[in-house]
């Protein structure tokens, strides 16, 4: 069974692109517009990995990340950003982001990025 992904950014542009981008890596992409709809979403579905925007009207990236982690402490989370900062990563980290990612986007480092989280959650799954 291909990994579920929840795509959440407020710009249209990026989210498709993420979107059709792990589509055809083979995962299962869901996108959300809000933080706030994400967060619904995941309430009625459970997702392997989600990849979060950091700067987003009414919930930021970081508030997304901490309250998945609370209903679902097993899912990782890619926060990225176009206002990258060693700050904002190290934040993104301690709330429980397995990794930080800037835009614009290298599309084979988001790839490789998810990638080396659904191996991190498989692993510690296994054990």
């Amino acid at each position: 069974m291909s990994a579920r992904l929840l795509v959440i950014d407020d710009d249209a542009v990026t989210r498709e692109l993420l979107t059709e981008v792990l589509q055809d890596e083979g995962y299962a992409v869901e996108a959300c517009e809000s933080g706030k709809l994400a967060l619904a979403r995941s309430a009625e579905e459970t997702f392997d990995l989600a990849i979060t925007d950091v700067r987003m009207p009414e919930m930021d990236g970081i508030a997304v990340t901490q309250a998945l982690k609370a209903k679902q402490p097993e899912l990782q989370v890619i926060v990225m950003t176009a206002f990258g900062s060693v700050e904002t990563a190290v934040e993104a980290i301690r709330h429980g982001a397995f990794d930080y990612v800037s835009k614009p986007m290298n599309l084979d480092e988001i790839k490789s990025t998810v990638r080396r989280a659904l191996t991190a959650r498989d692993l510690s799954e296994s054990s």
